[in-house]
């Protein structure tokens, strides 16, 4: 039954720039899509630049069928890991477990942690480890993100800044190595770039 499901839509709030007014007409647009294939958002999470207005939330609210406490805000970070903070302050915890009638604790104390040293090391570093990633996928940006995002985690455990360089596999030269405190050499398929990393190792 409908206890047993609930309709989270992720939707985009532009403030087109010069004008300064955040637009609904995008969100009302896929939501009334979303009507039309007989699925009505229990919840709304709004992704924009900034928190919505008043007016925003009571006109999505308005249009979109929803009661105004189950609009989040999903606004700009710095760190992704800020975000699911954000959520549990804005109860969306509660308002899923209100809709599917579970109990959600939630446990944020380690993000929590883990987002203030992110944060303060941003600002001001107690120390800076500079890394190498030697691969031959450098030409596409996510390719290499999970090593990305480990580096954070790490950077975070150790309570350090963690900056990383990207080098070319293909094309290495040991001078790229200088100031370099460390190497990550990803896994790769087929030969190309294969005796980069080997000199780089």
């Amino acid at each position: 039954g409908s206890d047993n499901i609930a309709f989270v839509h992720l939707t985009y709030i532009p403030s087109p720039v010069g004008i300064n007014e955040q637009k609904s007409k995008p969100t009302q647009q896929s939501v009334k899509t979303l009507n039309k294939a007989g699925i009505f958002p229990d919840l709304i999470i709004a992704r924009s630049s900034q928190l919505l207005t008043k007016q925003m939330r009571q006109k999505i609210a308005m249009f979109c069928n929803v009661d105004t406490s189950s609009i989040i805000d999903n606004t700009d970070v710095s760190t992704i890991y800020e975000i699911p903070i954000s959520f549990y302050k804005q109860g969306l915890h509660e308002i899923l477990g209100s809709k599917l009638k579970i109990n959600v604790k939630p446990k944020v104390d380690g993000l929590e942690r883990l987002v203030g040293i992110i944060k303060r090391n941003l600002v001001s570093p107690q120390r800076i480890v500079n890394i190498a990633i030697c691969g031959k996928y450098t030409e596409l940006g996510d390719s290499y993100a999970s090593i990305f995002e480990s580096l954070i985690h790490v950077s975070a455990n150790l309570d350090i800044l963690v900056k990383t360089t990207v080098i070319d596999s293909t094309n290495f030269d040991e001078g790229m190595l200088k100031g370099i405190d460390g190497i990550v050499v990803p896994g790769g398929f087929g030969g190309r770039g294969y005796a980069g990393k080997i000199r780089a190792i």
